[in-house]
C-alpha cells in the first residue's frame, strides 16, 4: 500500500505566491524595457581620439671599411631633420643590413648606427623612442626612419547640463560626458603614440629591488622623518 506525501499546507501557499510575484516582476521588467525608444537603446558609441601616423626615410650609403659618417654624410642627415621639422614626440628607427657574408662590415655599420643613437641621446631624445634595426638586404645602406604621431581629437560640442543634478541619465548627454574626457586625454597626453600600443619595459636593478629586503634581514631600515604637527612653525 503506497502512501501519499504530506503537504505543508504554508509552505506550499508561500511557494505559490513567492512565484506569482516572480512572474509579477518579470512582466514589470518587460512593460519597462517596451517603454524605452530605439534612441535610449541603441545609440552612438562614445567618439575616442584618433592618432595618424606620418613617415620620413633618409638613406645613407656607407663604403666598405667605413667606421663613422663623413662631414658630407653629416651634412645631408642634418638637412633632412631640418627639412621635416623635428618634433620631440618623434619616433626613430635606425636600420642596418643583417648579413653573414661579411660580418666585419656589419660590425662597422652597427657601430655607426650606435653613435647615430648616441648622438641622438645626446641632442635631448628620448633613448627608448630609438630602436636599432637589423633587415636583411641592406647591404652597406644605413636608413634613418622618423614616425611622427598626430592625436585626432573628437569634435564634441557643448555639454549644457548639470549632471550632478540631472536624474534622467540622457544618453546624448552622458555620451558628450565621455567625448569631453577623451578630449582631454588627448591634449594632455606626453607621447600619442601611447595610444596605439603600450611601452615595453625597461631592465631592472635587481640592486635595487632586492636592497628593502637586505634592509629589513639587517635592521638597518631607517627610521621614517615624520615631522611633528603640532608645531606651526612660528
Amino acid at each position: 500500500m503506497s502512501m501519499m506525501p504530506r503537504t505543508n499546507k504554508p509552505f506550499a501557499l508561500a511557494t505559490c505566491l513567492a512565484a506569482f510575484l516572480s512572474l509579477a516582476a518579470c512582466e514589470s521588467d518587460t512593460s519597462y524595457t517596451s517603454q524605452l525608444s530605439d534612441r535610449d537603446l541603441f545609440f552612438d558609441p562614445v567618439p575616442e581620439n584618433e592618432v595618424s601616423q606620418t613617415s620620413f626615410t633618409h638613406s645613407i650609403d656607407l663604403s666598405v671599411g667605413q667606421v663613422r659618417l663623413d662631414g658630407g654624410q653629416n651634412a645631408d642627415l642634418s638637412g633632412f631633420l631640418a627639412s621635416i621639422g623635428r618634433d620631440r614626440g618623434d619616433h626613430y628607427e635606425i636600420r642596418t643590413a643583417y648579413s653573414t657574408n661579411d660580418q666585419l662590415q656589419m660590425g662597422r655599420n652597427n657601430q655607426i648606427a650606435r653613435d647615430l643613437r648616441r648622438s641622438f641621446i645626446s641632442q635631448g631624445v628620448y633613448a627608448e623612442r630609438i630602436q636599432l634595426v637589423h633587415l636583411p638586404g641592406y647591404d652597406n645602406t644605413l636608413e634613418l626612419v622618423v614616425r611622427r604621431y598626430t592625436i585626432i581629437s573628437p569634435a564634441c560640442g557643448v555639454v549644457d547640463v548639470n549632471l550632478g543634478n540631472d536624474w534622467e541619465n540622457e544618453p546624448t548627454q552622458t555620451r558628450k560626458l565621455g567625448c569631453s574626457n577623451a578630449y582631454n586625454l588627448g591634449q594632455m597626453i606626453a607621447d600619442p603614440r601611447d595610444l596605439v600600443g603600450g611601452r615595453t619595459f625597461g631592465f631592472a636593478s635587481g640592486e635595487r629591488e632586492a636592497l628593502g629586503v637586505r634592509r629589513h634581514g639587517e635592521g638597518t631600515i631607517p627610521p621614517l622623518n615624520v615631522e611633528d604637527l603640532s608645531t606651526t612653525g612660528e
